[in-house]
């Protein structure tokens, strides 16, 4: 996200250090994809939808996140099947948290 012009409005919504927000990430993909719920184990975790609704999401937003994925997925060399598999998955997910 930070490497990407192509997400500077994504970006821009998060603080300057993203360790937390990747940790986090990592925690929930972990469960959602079928590994261990550790974000779900979480004392601070919340539902998706009250996570992100203190952001403006749009279009523009889902988009760039989107990409952001979809990149990741490409960079570590994800199965191009698995890849579209999940890609429906995320783009179903990111289509919920829009606000705008």
């Amino acid at each position: 996200m930070s490497e990407s012009p192509e997400a500077g409005v994504v970006r821009a919504m998060h603080s300057c250090d993203l360790a937390p927000m990747r940790q986090k990430l990592f925690e929930f993909m972990s469960g959602w994809l079928g590994g261990p719920n550790l974000y779900f184990e979480r004392s601070d975790r919340k539902c998706m939808g009250a996570a992100h609704a203190p952001f403006g999401i749009g279009e523009t937003e889902r988009d760039q996140w989107l990409y952001c994925m979809r990149r990741a997925m490409h960079d570590q060399g994800v199965d191009p099947q698995l890849r579209e598999r999940i890609d429906g998955a995320l783009q179903r997910m990111a289509d919920m948290l829009r606000s705008s």
